[in-house]
């Protein structure tokens, strides 16, 4: 009797031993994880923050004011809204060095407007920005200051811009390393690189009807922030609203409550292309096991038009979210690759891959110019 008793308690034991093991054991692997994770994070950082972007010969025209691989949570994200009064919108602000291509643009676009070519819109500009550090994980934050424009002032001004003499235009850009020049910047968007539950990049060729970009390769959601993505609950403008927006419109994805974290935008950066601030970002729905979108299913929603801006966007590409695949593609395609679009494509691989095994894939000597993979 005895020796069954001490073989169930030595059971017992053992059992309960083995558990607490389990989670020391546990505990351990996910400290060494978030170790890994957040110095490999602080690398990566350090590398991209405040310049331009460039990676393995490839370069591109995106300043890149903050990126966090980790990703910038949703409320870390401090957005406030000024009122007209707090940014001059007139023609008393206009610099004698654009006064000029400010006043024919302006011209050029009411015409427009006037005939109809082109319809106004709500649009919102970002006017400052600045990066903070939170808690003891040092987790990223953005404040970011927002004012209420439209599409004919971003466009009027965009065309100033884009026709400034190069010691103008430098020294315009001189100041975007710590601020927003507020006459120029009048549009903010989001750009998403979307990976499917079976492990496909989503992209898309703009269609050759846009006005800006066409015929190149986007991400699979780019959208414009509007007065669609103030948040209900504290009146202000918020971009992962503008993500779940574009999601929706654009790929005919609507997220379920609990599918929130699919998303994570990473990077603010500025297209000095165009002078347009945007956030980068990354839809892996890998992460939620949403059944739903798959390949199959995006594919589905795009050839019935469904899912997709048609004036924006024309033909459908997935390529297989791994190192090789993606840097094939883009190194294939590069010259035809939206700006915005390659750096959120690279970011994505840097989140989930080693950045040797990235850059080795861009080492290949990938060539030429191949039909695009898995087109529809």
């Amino acid at each position: 009797m005895n020796q069954v008793i001490i073989f169930v308690l030595g059971a017992l034991a053992g059992a309960i031993i083995q558990r607490y093991a389990d989670r020391v054991l546990g505990w351990l692997e996910s400290q060494v994880f978030i170790r890994r994770t957040r110095s490999r994070s602080a690398a990566l950082m350090a590398k991209e923050n405040g310049k331009n972007f460039s990676f393995c010969g490839i370069r591109s025209s995106i300043f890149v004011a903050a990126f966090d691989p980790r990703g910038i949570d949703e409320k870390n994200i401090v957005a406030t809204l000024q009122s007209e009064s707090e940014w001059s919108h007139g023609d008393t602000e206009v610099d004698d060095a654009y006064k000029e291509l400010w006043i024919a643009s302006k011209q050029r676009w009411q015409d427009m407007l006037g005939s109809r070519k082109i319809f106004n819109g709500t649009k919102f500009g970002l006017k400052r920005y600045h990066q903070f550090r939170d808690g003891m994980n040092e987790a990223s934050g953005l404040n970011l200051s927002f004012a209420q424009t439209d599409y004919l002032t971003q466009r009027t001004r965009t065309g100033v811009y884009q026709k400034l003499p190069a010691n103008v235009r430098k020294s315009v850009l001189e100041r975007q390393a710590n601020d927003v020049h507020p006459f120029f910047s009048n549009s903010f968007g989001v750009s998403l690189a979307v990976i499917t539950l079976d492990g496909d990049m989503v992209f898309a060729e703009r269609s050759h009807q846009t006005a800006v970009n066409a015929g190149k390769i986007a991400c699979g959601v780019v959208e414009g922030m509007d007065e669609r993505d103030v948040d209900r609950a504290d009146g202000k403008p918020n971009p992962y609203v503008t993500a779940h927006r574009g999601l929706a419109e654009e790929l005919g994805v609507n997220l379920n409550p609990g599918e929130n974290r699919a998303i994570s935008l990473h990077s603010l950066v500025l297209d000095t292309d165009y002078y347009e601030w945007s956030m980068l970002g990354v839809a892996d729905f890998r992460k939620v096991r949403n059944e739903k979108v798959t390949s199959g299913y995006v594919r589905e929603l795009w050839a019935s038009a469904k899912g997709r801006d048609k004036y924006e966007l024309g033909t459908l590409v997935l390529v297989r979210f791994t190192p090789q695949d993606i840097g094939k593609f883009i190194v294939e395609n590069a010259d035809r690759f939206v700006n915005y679009a390659l750096v959120a494509t690279i970011y994505a691989l840097l989140r989930e891959f080693p950045r040797h095994q990235v850059a080795a894939a861009f080492g290949n000597g990938f060539s030429g110019s191949t039909p695009f993979p898995r087109t529809v």
